[in-house]
Formats: structure tokens, C-alpha cells, sequence
């Protein structure tokens, strides 16, 4: 049973199961009468023996079980912490050659040293030799990782393309939310820029609309009352005319207009 175990635990489960079986026939050999023999005399040797091999066989699987979740488990949290280590290093970073070389280390350590970011799509021909993983966000697709030849032939295509394309994911979702805040950062620009061009249009027509009115009430006192009027009283009106116009001369429009800008 101990030798079982050990076997199970560093060894493969065929191993451990052959360990079980040779255990087993050793023991009928050296100590089950008559001793040297593959013979059994007694029905409880019998009996013994197979439950001796029942026993072995199953703290054998147990212990392969055991192992195995003991593996994927240790596969699990290495994966979690490349993610994470990848979306630190991600935030710290606003270059996208950076952002590639940064999946592409990740891919190397998972057995992929060949594999490439590309973020033009329909300029590169692909080859359906190996899988070509998406880099997406959430609402678009920003370019494709080709994984390229593995470095242990050994390595299956599909081998861990789940935990790669979680990589993959991972860099589409920092990009999108990047882009997000260069939108959001853009959009509050833009509106700072209107509120400041609403606010210097107020302005221009509150100085100009002074300047109208007056002229508007000049001119409109020479139209309706002109026969009545003495001649110093429409030089007087005129002259406010051409005060009030001097004001809203081109170079003055001009001048207001760049400040806006």
C-alpha cells in the first residue's frame, strides 16, 4: 500500500497501478504459505490478497486525484497571478509596443516564444497552422495575437489557449477602457471650449449691442422726424452715427473674433 502510495504520488497512474499489482505479488511470494510461490493454499489468503489489491488500487487513485488537483491548482493560481501582474503592468503603460511586448512575454512563458501582436489586421496574411487569438474589448476588436510554432513540440495547439486568450481579453478590455478615457477627456475639452465660446459670444453682443442701439435710435429719429429737426440737431444725430459706427468697425469685429477663437 505504501509503495502504491509513493508511486501515485511522483509517478503517472499506470506506474502506480503496476506498483499496486507487483506489491501485491510480492507479498503472495514472500509471505503468503507456501512462501516462493505463486500458489495460495488458503481461501482467507485469498481473500487477503485481493483485498490487499483493492486497498492498493484505491489509495493508489486517490492519491493520483490528489495530485492532480494539487497540480491544477498550483496551474490556477499561477494563471490568476499573471493576470494580475499583467493588468498592473498594463495601467502602467500608455504605448501600445509596449502593451505587445508585454503579451508577448506572457506567451513566452507558457511555451509560445514565436507568437506576435498584430494590431492591423488586414495587412498580414494567417496561417491556420496554429490558433489566432482575438484581442477584444468589449465593443471592438483591436488586433489578433498569432501564437506561431511552440517551443516544445509537445505542446498541443490548444494547450492553455483558454488562460492566453484570457491574456488577450485582458489587454483588449485596458485598451477600451483606455480609449474610453481619452473620449471622455476629449468630450470634457470640447465642452470647456464651447461654455468659453458661449460665454465670449455674450460678451460681443452685450458691447455691441450698445452701440446698435444708439446708432438704431439716431438714425431712426432723422427718418421719422428730419423736416422738424433744426440743422445743429441732425448734426448732433450724425455725428452720434458715426461715433457709434466707428465702434463697430471691421478691425474691432476682427480683434473679437480671434480672442474667440
Amino acid at each position: 500500500v505504501l509503495a502504491s502510495a509513493l508511486a501515485a504520488l511522483w509517478s503517472t497512474a499506470s506506474i502506480s497501478l503496476l506498483s499496486s499489482v507487483l506489491s501485491v505479488v510480492l507479498f503472495n511470494v514472500l509471505f503468503v504459505p507456501p512462501k516462493f510461490t505463486f500458489h495460495v493454499y488458503f481461501l482467507q489468503d485469498y481473500f487477503l490478497i485481493i483485498t490487499m489489491l483493492g486497498v492498493s488500487v484505491v489509495v493508489s487513485s486517490l492519491m493520483h486525484r490528489l495530485r492532480r488537483a494539487a497540480e491544477q491548482e498550483h496551474l490556477h493560481a499561477t494563471q490568476s497571478e499573471q493576470l494580475r501582474t499583467l493588468s498592473e503592468q498594463l495601467r502602467e503603460s500608455q504605448d501600445l509596443d509596449s502593451h505587445a511586448h508585454l503579451l508577448q512575454n506572457m506567451m513566452a512563458a507558457w511555451g509560445y516564444p514565436n507568437a506576435r501582436l498584430i494590431w492591423d489586421i488586414n495587412a498580414h496574411p494567417f496561417t491556420l497552422e496554429t490558433p489566432l487569438l482575438s484581442v477584444r474589448g468589449k465593443a471592438q476588436q483591436f488586433g489578433i495575437v498569432q501564437l506561431g510554432a511552440p517551443a516544445d513540440t509537445s505542446i498541443t495547439p490548444s494547450a492553455n489557449t483558454a488562460h492566453l486568450q484570457a491574456l488577450c481579453d485582458l489587454l483588449g478590455l485596458e485598451l477600451e477602457r483606455q480609449q474610453a478615457i481619452r473620449s471622455a477627456k476629449a468630450a470634457n475639452e470640447e465642452a470647456q471650449i464651447q461654455k468659453l465660446r458661449n460665454t465670449l459670444l455674450t460678451g460681443i453682443a452685450h458691447d455691441y449691442r450698445t452701440p446698435l442701439a444708439n446708432l438704431m435710435g439716431a438714425a431712426s429719429v432723422i427718418h421719422d422726424q428730419g423736416p422738424r429737426l433744426t440743422a445743429a440737431r441732425i448734426g448732433d444725430l450724425s455725428q452720434t452715427i458715426l461715433d457709434e459706427a466707428q465702434q463697430l468697425t471691421p478691425g474691432d469685429a476682427l480683434e473679437g473674433a480671434e480672442v474667440m477663437h
